[in-house]
């Protein structure tokens, strides 16, 4: 077995002692596809393909790296995707919101007030920061336009 089907194994089964549902079936379907295809990368007769091992990592909350055998340390999916954002100007709040984007949709856990988060609202959260996302992008190519014209 390779190192990709034994360390989703061992993800898959460390999440099920504490969360009963992370079977195989439960699995597939969070990632979309049929169990017996997620049974075969388990097995190591099939090679998921690169958006599927990122939705697998995100659902793990490891690396793609970890899940290859790249490292041994299972780096948590979100801190990976910071570092890889690192680079990014910090004040620029577009790229903030990306990221808060992404944490929001692969975070289970999530509360607002201390009351856990349902899928229904987290997806009007996503909702209304992508309305206000496209508002600001509208207002700045507007204040752009308006500039031009004065020159």
């Amino acid at each position: 077995m390779n190192v990709l089907a034994q360390r989703l194994k061992k993800c898959r089964e460390n999440i099920k002692k504490t969360k009963p549902e992370y079977t195989q079936l439960f699995i597939a379907n969070k990632i979309g596809v049929a169990r017996t295809t997620y049974t075969a990368y388990e097995n190591g007769t099939k090679m998921p393909p690169i958006d599927t091992l990122s939705s697998i990592a995100q659902l793990f909350d490891v690396s793609i790296d970890y899940l290859l055998g790249r490292t041994n340390e299972p780096i948590s999916y979100m801190d990976q995707m910071q570092e890889a954002n690192s680079h990014l100007d910090t004040h620029d709040m577009s790229k903030q919101l990306e990221l808060f984007q992404t944490k929001l949709k692969s975070d289970e856990n999530l509360t607002f007030n201390g009351e856990p988060m349902s899928e229904e609202d987290k997806d009007s959260l996503l909702e209304t920061m992508e309305f206000a996302l496209r508002m600001l992008k509208k207002q700045k190519k507007k204040q752009l336009e308006d500039d031009s014209e004065e020159i």
